[in-house]
């Protein structure tokens, strides 16, 4: 192979996902729903071979690779690196109880300010540094092969607004489905993406 392939994919549904809360760093396990969808994924990826699984040490991150890499003969390594965006004192709310309880840091959180810091969270621009040095490190390692990546929704959209180069400024655009597959490849220090957003595997 003389590129890089980073298949790189979102967890299973959560129980926050469902009650639509906020999870940055904090954790909630697989619904029945997501169970389903990382198994239908490893089902989907069997055929294809791969140097590493690498996962966000998050739970929901590690179990739908659990899953994954069962269905496939691979160990899974853990990258606490590849974990979602921290969103600090939003975590475990959901929108309602962000806006009674912290309205201005929400609107500070919606204005798309790059330099903005969640207390004690991350700032978008922390955020994407750590994506750009995490995919970076791991593409050093895996140098032409393929490889794999399970992590979170925040993560994959930040990679593809950083490879895209879309600014830091305008709102987020693009949907990441629970177990989506996306493929980036990466030759010549440059990285560009394959694939978006599949989910046949789901219908």
């Amino acid at each position: 192979m003389q590129k890089t392939e980073m298949y790189i994919v979102r967890h299973g549904e959560t129980v926050w996902n469902a009650a639509r809360r906020f999870q940055g760093a904090l954790d909630s396990p697989l619904t029945n729903k997501g169970f389903q969808q990382a198994n239908a994924l490893a089902k989907r990826l069997r055929p294809i071979s791969f140097s590493a699984i690498y996962a966000s040490d998050l739970g929901r991150a590690f179990e739908t690779a659990q899953i994954i890499s069962g269905g496939n003969g691979y160990e899974v390594m853990l990258d606490k690196e590849l974990r979602e965006r921290n969103y600090g004192i939003f975590e475990g709310l959901n929108k309602d109880e962000v806006l009674a309880k912290y309205p201005e840091e929400f609107r500070k959180l919606k204005s798309h300010r790059p330099d903005y810091k969640i207390p004690h969270g991350e700032s978008s621009v922390e955020f994407a540094q750590r994506v750009m040095n995490c995919v970076n490190t791991l593409v050093k390692k895996q140098l032409n092969r393929r490889f794999l990546v399970v992590t979170h929704g925040g993560f994959i959209n930040r990679l593809l607004r950083m490879i895209l180069e879309i600014p830091l400024t305008t709102p987020p655009r693009f949907d990441v489905e629970n177990t989506s597959l996306n493929i980036f490849s990466y030759h010549n220090q440059e990285w560009n993406l394959e694939t978006w957003g599949v989910t046949c595997h789901l219908r």
